[in-house]
């Protein structure tokens, strides 16, 4: 898969673990909110400018964070088997429980069990995404870059063609 197909892919995920948003809300009491979920947008033109050496700090920064995003992912997989949970219930159970927050009504009914196990599972999950962002900065800027300019440069690259192209070539050229 080309580098760029797994920046759009990850790109998502990585907006969320940046923005500290939870990938959950099991556990949170009916009265409480849940946090905004936020929406894909169009990519867009954008007008910043990128150096080639800056690009390339942004791909070796990238290549960090995928690979700490991949480490977390199967922390996170493992805490919820863990818990006698397959992903697939885990994730039933967030999303009946976010559509009952919601108002929504849910078609899923759960035991007691199963939504103690979810309910765990969550913390757990909860803390590994937390150690993940606060990896993933720290990779970002050890490879001189600041967070902020990082995920300028990723909406720059969802959405300037000219600019996707760069990063194509200078990644290509990287593993070749």
């Amino acid at each position: 898969m080309s580098k760029i197909k797994k920046i759009l892919i990850s790109s998502f995920t990585f907006v969320l673990m940046v923005g500290f948003v939870s990938s959950t809300a099991v556990g949170q009491q009916a009265q409480q909110q849940a946090p905004p979920q936020p929406q894909m947008q169009q990519p867009q033109k954008t007008d910043i400018q990128v150096s080639d050496k800056e690009l390339e700090k942004f791909s070796n920064a990238m290549d960090k964070a995928q690979t700490i995003q991949q480490n977390a992912q199967g922390k996170m997989v493992q805490a919820i088997q863990d818990e006698g949970l397959t992903v697939n219930e885990y994730k039933q159970i967030v999303q009946s429980t976010q559509q009952t927050q919601q108002g929504q009504q849910s078609q899923a009914n759960f035991s007691q069990d199963k939504l103690e196990k979810a309910r765990s599972a969550s913390q757990e999950v909860g803390k590994i995404q937390s150690q993940t962002q606060q990896q993933v900065v720290k990779a970002i800027q050890k490879q001189g870059m600041e967070p902020d300019r990082f995920q300028q440069i990723l909406m720059a690259i969802r959405g300037d063609k000219d600019l996707q192209e760069r990063y194509q070539d200078m990644t290509q050229t990287e593993n070749n």
